[in-house]
C-alpha cells in the first residue's frame, strides 16, 4: 500500500510538468501499462488527474480545491489580497506575497499583469530563501536557530552569476536588510528580475513578506528602491488587518455549549 501511495503522489507530482501518456508514465516509473494505468484511473476516479481528448493525462481540478483550502489556512492569504490587489493597480509591477509556515517559505498571493512575463512563482511553490527578495526579507527577521531550520531544505545552488555563493555573504546581506527594512534581488534566482521587498510583521513576530518584482528591462533596482515606501505602507496595513481580525474572532460570543464565567 505505501508503494502505491508514493507512486501516485509521483505521478501527480510528474504531471505539473506537463501532460502524460501512460506508456510514458509506464517507462519512467518502471511498471507495466497496466499498473499505470489502474494507478492513473483512480487518481481520475478522485480527479487528482484528468484524461485530455488526445490521451494525455494531467492534473485534475480537485487539486484545486485542495489549493484554494490550503491557501485559505494562512492567515497571511486574506489580509493581503486586497492590498496586494491595490498595490498592483497603483504601481503596475508584480506582487508576490510570501508567507513562513513553521520552517518553510511559500507564496501564497500573487498578482501579476497581464503581460507580466512568465516566472517560477506561483501559488504554494516554495520560496528559495536565499537568493529571493521576500526570502532573504523573512530570514532577516528570524532568530538564527530559526534561520537555519529555514535553510536546511534549500542546499547552496547558484542560480545566476548574482547568487550569492555561501553563507557568510548571505549573513552579511541580513544585517543590512535588518537594518534597512527592506531585501532586494538583484536577478540571483532569475537573471531577467529585479526584486524589492519588506516583511510582514504582527507583533513581534515575522509572518512574511511582500515585494515587487519587474523585468530588469522594465526597471532597475534604483527605480524599485524609490517604491519601497509602498511596499512598507502595505505590510502595515496588512499587519492591522491581522490584528483586527484577531480581535474580532476574540469578542465572538461563547458557543451554545461552553459556559460564561461570572
Amino acid at each position: 500500500m505505501g508503494t502505491t501511495i508514493t507512486r501516485g503522489v509521483r505521478i501527480v507530482q510528474a504531471l505539473t510538468e506537463r501532460g502524460r501518456t501512460v506508456a510514458d508514465l509506464a517507462r519512467e516509473f518502471d511498471v507495466h501499462r497496466t499498473t499505470m494505468f489502474r494507478d492513473l484511473k483512480t487518481l481520475e476516479g478522485e480527479r487528482y488527474v484528468r484524461r485530455r481528448r488526445d490521451g494525455t493525462y494531467v492534473l485534475g481540478l480537485r487539486l484545486v480545491e485542495l489549493g484554494q483550502v490550503a491557501i485559505g489556512d494562512v492567515s497571511l492569504h486574506r489580509p493581503a489580497e486586497l492590498h496586494a490587489r491595490a498595490l498592483q493597480r497603483a504601481v503596475g509591477h508584480t506582487i508576490h506575497v510570501a508567507a513562513l509556515l513553521d520552517d518553510q517559505i511559500a507564496y501564497v498571493h500573487k498578482v501579476a499583469d497581464e503581460t507580466a512575463i512568465p516566472t517560477y512563482s506561483r501559488l504554494g511553490a516554495p520560496v528559495i530563501p536565499y537568493c529571493t527578495a521576500v526570502g532573504k526579507a523573512i530570514l532577516a527577521h528570524c532568530p538564527t536557530e530559526r534561520r537555519s531550520a529555514i535553510l536546511v531544505d534549500h542546499p547552496w545552488q547558484k542560480y545566476t552569476p548574482m547568487t550569492l555563493r555561501d553563507e557568510e555573504g548571505l549573513d552579511a546581506q541580513l544585517r543590512d536588510i535588518s537594518r534597512l527594512g527592506w531585501a532586494r534581488d538583484d536577478g540571483e534566482f532569475e537573471d531577467f528580475i529585479n526584486c524589492v521587498a519588506v516583511p510582514i510583521i504582527h507583533g513581534p513576530e515575522i509572518l512574511g513578506a511582500i515585494s515587487f518584482s519587474v523585468p530588469k528591462a522594465v526597471a532597475g533596482l534604483d527605480e524599485l528602491q524609490l517604491r519601497v515606501p509602498l511596499l512598507v505602507r502595505a505590510a502595515r496595513l496588512i499587519s492591522r488587518d491581522i490584528r483586527s481580525a484577531a480581535g474580532q474572532a476574540a469578542d465572538q460570543p461563547a458557543g451554545p455549549g461552553r459556559a460564561r464565567s461570572g
